[in-house]
């Protein structure tokens, strides 16, 4: 005999005072999105290819900027919250250096 389970799913942790993603999260990724000539689908995409991975990391790292956990980007974007955390520090490395389009800073 099969028992039903009475328990909720579980939800990802979050921090207090980290926003979850909503269609604010979604509009400043699609931003960077145009701002390298892909789309939205793109960044959420499972390609690794440099040119969707590197608009990928300037998405999580503006998101982070504007509050957003890891989690929620994760979500958002279907990568890990390590992956969340690696892309966005490496974006902040790659912009001490590079000319990178500014796009969404956080207020």
């Amino acid at each position: 005999m099969q028992t039903m389970s009475t328990t909720a799913p579980r939800r990802p942790y979050v921090r207090k005072g980290l926003k979850s993603c909503g269609p604010q999260a979604r509009r400043l990724a699609s931003e960077v999105a145009q701002a390298y000539g892909i789309t939205f689908e793109d960044l959420s995409s499972p390609s690794r290819l440099k040119r969707f991975a590197w608009p990928r990391q300037h998405a999580m790292a503006v998101l982070r900027d504007h509050g957003y956990s890891e989690t929620h980007i994760g979500l958002l974007l279907n990568r890990d919250p390590s992956t969340v955390s690696t892309g966005s520090a490496r974006h902040h490395e790659r912009a001490a250096w590079a000319d990178l389009p500014v796009i969404g800073e956080a207020a």
